[in-house]
Parts: structure tokens; sequence; C-alpha cells
């Protein structure tokens, strides 16, 4: 078994990468509304004033709402309570360090066959659920290369 140290992340890190992933999705419901009105404005200066209001104002509120979801979503708030990761052959085990503040989780094993394949930044592992939008989200710096060598293994 490999365990990680103690560690929480931000549910702004959470909530980026579920935010990302939601718009990697739906970018065609952002662009498509915009290039038309933008080409319309071609031809009537009033309709690119609305097509540049689109993108600058409505946008931009839009993706907050999305984004201040998916920060405030239990997954988020969860990551953000100090926890270990440990990894064996049959899958990861999440358990949560006792908190005076607030209840502790019971400790959550999930099985490999639940996993997607884990995406590598340059700063974290990212573990995604399969048929769920739940994110796992590990620092890389938590095990040294060759014990995230014989996890990597072990997720395939």
């Amino acid at each position: 078994m490999i365990r990680t140290g103690d560690f929480a992340i931000a549910p702004s890190a959470t909530a980026a990468f579920l935010a990302r992933q939601w718009l990697e999705r739906r970018w065609f419901l952002f662009a498509l509304p915009t290039a038309v009105l933008l080409l319309w404005g071609m031809f009537d200066v009033r309709m690119a004033i609305v097509g540049l209001m689109l993108i600058f104002v409505v946008w931009p509120m839009a993706l907050s709402a999305v984004w201040f979801g998916q920060a405030l979503d239990a997954a988020s708030v969860t990551a953000s309570m100090l926890h270990c990761v440990e990894f064996d052959e049959a899958g990861m085990t999440i358990r949560y360090v006792p908190c005076e503040e607030r209840a502790t989780p019971a400790p959550e094993a999930i099985s490999w066959e639940r996993l997607m394949p884990a995406e590598h930044g340059k700063k974290t592992v990212t573990f995604r659920m399969k048929g769920s939008r739940r994110v796992i989200i590990v620092p890389a710096s938590a095990l040294p290369a060759e014990a995230w060598r014989q996890v990597m293994a072990w997720s395939v």
C-alpha cells in the first residue's frame, strides 16, 4: 500500500477543473451566438455592439455562475478538508483527518474500475470517476516519482 501525506485541495482548484470540463463540452453554446452576432455586425453596427456585450458582460456572468456552482459542490467542499489517499491493487481509499469544526466523513474506497485514466498536470494528478463528474485531485508532490509509477501500474 502507498499512502500520501495529509493534504487539502482548495475548492477553487476542483471548481476550475470541473468548470473547464463543463466548458469543453459546451463551448459551441457560447461561440455560435457570438459568431452570428459579430458576422451580422459587419452589416449593422448595432449587432456588433450586442455581440461585444455578449462577450464582455453576459458570458462572464454566466461562467461565474457555473464556477460558483462547481465550487460549492459537495465534492469540492470535502476535497478542501485535510485528507490522505491510500493506493493499492484494488483501488484508492480517501481517509479524512478528524476536524473539530465539522463532521468528519467516513473513509471512501474507490476501485480502479470506477476511475478513468489519471491526468497528469504540472502540480497535480487528477482522477475522474466514470459516469460521474466527481474528480479526485492529488498533488504530484504528495508521492515520489517511483510511487506514482506503481500507482499508475495499478490503475491500468
